[in-house]
């Protein structure tokens, strides 16, 4: 009888992204700029299942449109959906499941414990996002660099905190404001202020 040794060998991905204040987010020591979407599992094949194909699809259309990030929404994301991006190069901003309402303390720590631990060692994972632009717990801020060693910036919905503005759905007057437009005849170029 032949025996066999089988080695499980799993790829090591790193990433490390940062940010620096009054310059921007530098992943691997490179500086980039966000340029994404908000993602819900929804088809009208699958309704709210998801399928490890459509999600490959999905990435792969997201590059294609030369995004490199995503935002997952109301609840966590498949474990093969962070797989995929691992795999594809996706960044993911992997926020604490819930709708349009802050969950009560109690309930809020536990879903970002189990939230961090699950997904910590996924590098697509380029930050966390405390809650959803109805509500979020500013008593969870801290608790995510409990359980991650890489201590990835958690940001907050429609609100200026660690050296974040995420504010959502802004009038026209504030972009305005944080935007240089220039035109070339028929282009238009924003420029935006990184410090």
């Amino acid at each position: 009888m032949k025996k066999y040794i089988v080695l499980l060998i799993s790829i090591l991905h790193i990433s490390i992204i940062e940010l620096r204040e009054s310059d921007g987010f530098y992943l691997n020591e490179t500086k980039i700029m966000f340029k994404g979407v908000c993602r819900h599992t929804f088809t009208s094949k699958s309704g709210q299942t998801s399928i490890k194909k459509l999600v490959i699809e999905d990435v792969n259309l997201m590059k294609d449109m030369n995004l490199n990030a995503v935002r997952k929404n109301l609840y966590p994301p498949d474990l093969y959906f962070l797989a995929v991006c691992d795999s594809l190069g996706m960044l993911v901003i992997d926020k604490l499941a819930n709708w349009q309402k802050k969950y009560e303390p109690h309930t809020t720590l536990r879903l970002v414990k189990s939230t961090v631990i699950r997904d910590v060692y996924h590098p697509c994972v380029g930050m966390w996002a405390n809650g959803n632009e109805g509500g979020y717990n500013k008593e969870a801020r801290q608790d995510y660099s409990l359980y991650d060693s890489q201590n990835r910036i958690a940001i907050e919905p429609v609100s200026k905190a660690n050296g974040t503005d995420t504010k959502h759905y802004p009038r026209y007057n504030y972009v305005h404001k944080q935007v240089k437009i220039v035109t070339f005849g028929q282009f238009v170029m924003m420029m935006v202020p990184i410090a």
